[in-house]
């Protein structure tokens, strides 16, 4: 976005815009412009001790360093503890209780004295908004965030105690994340109406900690501020794994938005830096007035040599070979691939799933309990198969790879992820 209008917009064939896009920590920020309206409306302040609103979950003789996180340090990451408090998971077991698990874990520095990436951290904060306002941290950010901008699809992962996530487990559209970057760049306001309170963006995505680790200049060692990082070029970010970002250049009056399947997070942040950034022209006070407070979505600009590319964007796998064989091919364990002309059937466990060759289908897929809406596709490499069956809301991303070898299609079923992934299963498939 320029001056809150759509420059240039494109997505990945099978992936669409309209598709709410799971953000991973990018859901932070959101998370501390909720904090920010709560302070503001008297709920809480920002240097009250954290620990005092759950006294039920705190184990005898605690730490006293624990009194001294406050819920500053809640939001630059500064909370004193030398690794992650758990979450989802406490020695293997399902954790029941997330909040007691944040304050009671160990303790190393002075609270406010080291910068330590704490997702329990945020997750406190969504707890603090319910245990004060009596909403969840969706409920308490709809009439106030959501639905001055429109934003009608934002569900939110929970913790086994019905707290939103906090620190991750929010999915938006494309669209949604342009908007409230557009809000940040607008210093919280939103067609003539503020919407952040006044103050609050500055705080929030200026450095307010340290996060120099000595090396040199990137973009994860230029400070932290409320759930923001600081980047290089005098810009901030909510930033996600998988490269889910807003990035908001205020100097640039420039909003780059990047829902992403990404494990090279660095080069796509250099890629802003080093092709858009040199790009942009310097705007004037006409442009400024121009902007009409919101974001005039859709009609990307046709007249940038990047509009027809983007237009356009397939994944990989874009083409097939012809198939060199038709037919069925089993195991004694149930799996199952059956090879048409034009695609391939396929089940593995519970997995099952039809690929064309082709295009890119869009269909349910089942994995165990989990049930996704999923972009498949199937291409043949002489005498090699290969089957993408990729989430639509996440950057999760099924494989097969089989070789046809005489009679049998031997290969492996995997889970692709930077992190999560695994082999699911090995094949040895003969024809029936």
């Amino acid at each position: 976005l320029r001056f809150g209008k759509v420059a240039v917009e494109g997505t990945w064939a099978p992936f669409q815009a309209d598709v709410p896009h799971a953000l991973y920590s990018l859901s932070k920020s959101f998370t501390s412009t909720a904090v920010g309206m709560a302070v503001s409306e008297g709920f809480f302040g920002l240097d009250e001790p954290i620990a005092s609103y759950f006294p039920d979950h705190i184990a005898p003789d605690p730490d006293p360093k624990l009194m001294r996180i406050t819920v500053r340090h809640c939001l630059t990451m500064s909370t004193g503890h030398g690794t992650e408090p758990p979450n989802r998971l406490v020695e293997g077991k399902v954790n029941l209780d997330w909040i007691g698990a944040f304050l009671n874990h160990p303790i190393e520095f002075e609270p406010g004295s080291k910068f330590l990436y704490n997702s329990s951290a945020t997750y406190i904060l969504s707890a603090l908004i319910q245990k004060t306002t009596g909403k969840t941290l969706t409920e308490f950010l709809t009439p106030r965030l959501f639905g001055p901008l429109g934003i009608t699809q934002h569900p939110w992962e929970q913790d086994p105690n019905g707290i939103d996530a906090g620190g991750w487990g929010l999915r938006l559209t494309v669209e949604s994340v342009a908007k409230f970057g557009q809000l940040l760049l607008q210093d919280g306001t939103w067609q003539g109406h503020r919407v952040i309170p006044e103050g609050w963006v500055a705080q929030a995505t200026g450095k307010q900690v340290e996060n120099e680790d000595g090396l040199e200049p990137h973009d994860w060692n230029q400070g932290y501020g409320f759930q923001f990082w600081r980047c290089r070029h005098d810009a901030y970010r909510g930033d996600g794994a998988f490269g889910q970002y807003c990035i908001v250049v205020p100097h640039l009056q420039l909003v780059v938005v990047m829902l992403s399947s990404s494990d090279d997070l660095s080069r796509t942040l250099n890629t802003v830096w080093n092709k858009l950034l040199p790009g942009v022209r310097p705007f004037t006070s006409d442009d400024l007035a121009s902007n009409s407070g919101g974001v005039a979505v859709g009609g990307g600009a046709t007249d940038l040599d990047l509009a027809p590319r983007l237009a356009s964007l397939v994944s990989s796998p874009r083409a097939s070979d012809p198939a060199p064989t038709t037919g069925e091919f089993h195991d004694g364990a149930g799996n199952l691939v059956a090879v048409t002309e034009t695609g391939i059937n396929l089940e593995v466990g519970s997995t099952r799933l039809g690929a064309s060759t082709d295009a890119w289908t869009e269909q349910l897929v089942s994995m165990g309990d989990y049930q996704f809406l999923a972009g498949v596709r199937a291409a043949w490499r002489g005498e090699d198969l290969v089957v993408k069956v990729v989430d639509l809301a996440s950057p999760m991303m099924l494989t097969a790879q089989l070789r046809l070898e005489e009679d049998s299609l031997k290969g492996k079923l995997a889970v692709e992820q930077t992190f999560g992934g695994g082999l699911l299963a090995t094949l040895d498939l003969a024809r029936s």
